[in-house]
């Protein structure tokens, strides 16, 4: 799903599915290593952590691939930004065995399981359709000359949780469950004004 409030000269933001972005979720959760607030998965088989994958490189690493989503997106003429965007292994800055492992997760294991994971995309596409959402575009609206235009990436994962990439982002899960959309417009309302002040 993809949502746009505006044209690219005026301040914008989105709210969509990202592909690449999902899978540094997903490795996460295959591992089973557990980072706040994505600590509500299952231990998994460690094959990453046993290569040098701990908290603080997974998370240096998602925010790499949000930042070269984030420029990919603000220069999609530019194809070397374009070509790291749907590469995320290559992002991957640690020990090097963590990233070919990473690269041969990417080609051959996470593709099965990418179309199942966007299923928060749909439940996200219910709610943004709301009059609720209309009403955010609008309280947004301030924000366009405090913040980047605003990305907001919906992942797959099994618990609900939010977290901030300065100076334009946000993750969000939502679990299993279908999103009410009132908790959904605070949470980006909430969002956005910590952005605003980081």
């Amino acid at each position: 799903m993809y949502l746009q409030s505006s044209t690219k000269n005026i301040w914008s933001w989105t709210i969509t599915f990202n592909k690449a972005l999902d899978f540094c979720m997903w490795a996460l959760e295959i591992d089973g290593l557990q980072v706040a607030p994505f600590d509500q998965h299952y231990e998994g088989d460690g094959a990453l952590r046993a290569k040098g994958m701990n908290a603080v490189n997974w998370r240096a690493w998602i925010e790499r691939v949000v930042d070269i989503q984030n420029q990919a997106w603000e220069e999609p003429e530019t194809s070397e930004l374009v070509y790291r965007a749907m590469h995320p292994a290559s992002e991957w800055q640690g020990e090097p065995a963590v990233k070919e492992v990473l690269e041969d997760l990417w080609k051959h294991r996470y593709p099965h399981w990418s179309n199942k994971r966007k299923e928060g995309e749909w439940q996200l596409n219910q709610a943004t359709q709301s009059q609720l959402f209309v009403q955010l575009r609008r309280e947004l609206r301030p924000y366009h000359k405090i913040i980047p235009p605003l990305r907001i990436f919906v992942l797959g994962y099994p618990g609900k949780a939010a977290y901030l990439v300065p100076p334009q982002s946000l993750i969000l899960t939502l679990g299993s469950d279908v999103p009410e959309t009132e908790a959904l417009h605070d949470l980006i309302l909430h969002a956005v004004e910590m952005l605003a002040d980081s």
